[in-house]
């Protein structure tokens, strides 16, 4: 298995960018969150870097944003990162998508940024700013905020010509977005369910377009009845946009992390699933998973290794899981009880004499 991936993966280096237009190998993602609102080892809160040429955009900032990419590429090049932005922007104010905002902004020195957000996601940026501050850039590195509808594409250079919010079906003030440079265009959904206004926008004036979507998918095909509820997409119905958008190649983000590995359902090629994969092959993004935008494609061919790897890797950890034992300890000290104020129980055993299940709290050294 472990061949297949190394086999998988250098196959994307043999793309050739040329074959889909005069920005494909401009356009970069970088996937820093995957999963839904309960973080886990493997998948975190939803956040993605965006590189459209010297254009660079965070889409959402979900908790746990700024130490992910200090974990990726160091504090130093992570700060250069968040400085770099252009653009963030946010789907809706549910905090597995904006909760990681004020820690990330805290980092910003250089003036510039721009933030599109609805009002509760600004409120609550506002209240978290109260209390730790706006950034070592102080009042200079402050963003300019906006609201969805009232937002308007800067004439700079770099960005793109066409920046759109599409409201889409989820929570109150919930939108998709819509980036379009040179022959280029981006979609992402944001949480929703599948958006006819969205497919609509997006295809509207993109003759001669190379389209790219990224779209959630947060159920697999069995769980329909919690998508409708949750107004969440299942795999199937994302493959079904991508199909109905025309879009060149797509990713699939946003998983909830009851599931291993990500299902797509039947692909056999004389199946509905089957031909809307074999028209838009989809990939399923990971934490920490850098791809051009011309190599969604040949990620998305081979996505049934990657989730085999995935499905093995979590089968091994929760084995290794009910054959290791932890050591006891009292619980770990938070923020505002020093961790040095409590000891493991057999550490403290051995000075009273007591069985540990005896122990009372330990007083502060």
């Amino acid at each position: 298995l472990s061949d297949a991936v190394t086999k998988a993966s250098q196959a994307l280096l043999q793309v050739n960018a040329e074959d889909f237009g005069d920005m494909a190998d401009q356009v970069e993602f970088t996937f820093l969150g995957t999963g839904g609102a309960k973080p886990t080892s493997r998948r975190g809160q939803s956040g993605i870097v965006l590189a459209l040429g010297s254009f660079n955009v965070l889409l959402d900032c979900g908790g746990g944003t700024w130490p992910q990419l200090v974990r990726l590429y160091g504090w130093t090049q992570a700060r250069e990162i968040v400085n770099n932005l252009d653009f963030v922007w946010i789907s809706h104010h549910h905090a597995d998508h904006c909760a990681g905002l004020p820690s990330l902004l805290r980092q910003r020195t250089k003036p510039g940024l721009r933030v599109v957000a609805s009002p509760q996601v600004v409120r609550f940026w506002r209240a978290a700013v109260a209390f730790c501050g706006s950034g070592r850039g102080g009042a200079l590195a402050a963003p300019a905020i906006s609201d969805h509808r009232q937002f308007k594409v800067p004439q700079e250079e770099g960005w793109p010509e066409r920046v759109s919010s599409v409201p889409v079906l989820h929570c109150p003030h919930s939108f998709g977005i819509i980036l379009r440079a040179a022959s280029v265009q981006i979609v992402y959904s944001g949480d929703c369910r599948p958006s006819k206004e969205l497919v609509a926008n997006a295809l509207d004036g993109a003759n001669g377009l190379t389209t790219w979507l990224v779209h959630e998918a947060t159920f697999n095909p069995d769980e329909q009845a919690n998508a409708n509820a949750m107004k969440h997409s299942t795999t199937i119905e994302a493959l079904e946009v991508a199909a109905q958008m025309r879009a060149t190649g797509m990713i699939l983000t946003h998983f909830s992390q009851r599931y291993p590995s990500i299902v797509l359902g039947d692909t056999e090629p004389d199946t509905e699933t089957g031909k809307a994969f074999d028209r838009t092959k989809a990939g399923a993004a990971f934490d920490g998973l850098h791809l051009a935008a011309h190599e969604l494609d040949a990620f998305g061919s081979a996505r049934q290794v990657f989730e085999e790897y995935w499905a093995k890797r979590h089968a091994k950890s929760e084995a290794e899981k009910m054959k290791t034992v932890w050591e006891h300890r009292q619980p770990l000290a938070g923020a505002i009880i020093p961790r040095s104020c409590f000891k493991t129980a057999a550490a403290a055993s051995k000075v009273t004499g007591a069985p540990p299940a005896a122990l009372a709290p330990l007083k502060p050294e």
